[in-house]
Formats: structure tokens, C-alpha cells, sequence
């Protein structure tokens, strides 16, 4: 595993991570948040694992 990917993995636990102690204070609206935040770094380990260079800022262009 390349090191970007994996940096990308931890920094996405670790977000998916706040979001559930936010659950559990009842901060709903955090909890979407970092969801969708720790699924789009899940999205960019798998472009930085399969693909060369860094992934772009934006998933919107990947084909």
C-alpha cells in the first residue's frame, strides 16, 4: 500500500471516528458531515492506490 493511501485511510478512520461520538451526543448534523467527509478521503485512497500521482481535489472528473 503506498503511503498517500494509507494516509488517506487513517485521516478517513479517523473522521468516520468523530462522526460517531458526535451520534452519541446527538450532533446529527456533524455526524453527515463527516461521513460524507470520511467516505470522499475513501474515494481518494482508492484513485491515490490505483492511479499515478495525488488525487485530484475534486472526484467530480474521474473516469
Amino acid at each position: 500500500m503506498k503511503k498517500t493511501t494509507k494516509n488517506w485511510i487513517d485521516t478517513s478512520e479517523y473522521d468516520f471516528s468523530t462522526a460517531d461520538h458526535m451520534f452519541q451526543t446527538g450532533r446529527y448534523l456533524y455526524v453527515i458531515y463527516f461521513c460524507h467527509l470520511s467516505l470522499e478521503k475513501l474515494l481518494k485512497a482508492i484513485v491515490a492506490e490505483t492511479q499515478e500521482g495525488l488525487p485530484p481535489k475534486t472526484l467530480i472528473y474521474i473516469t
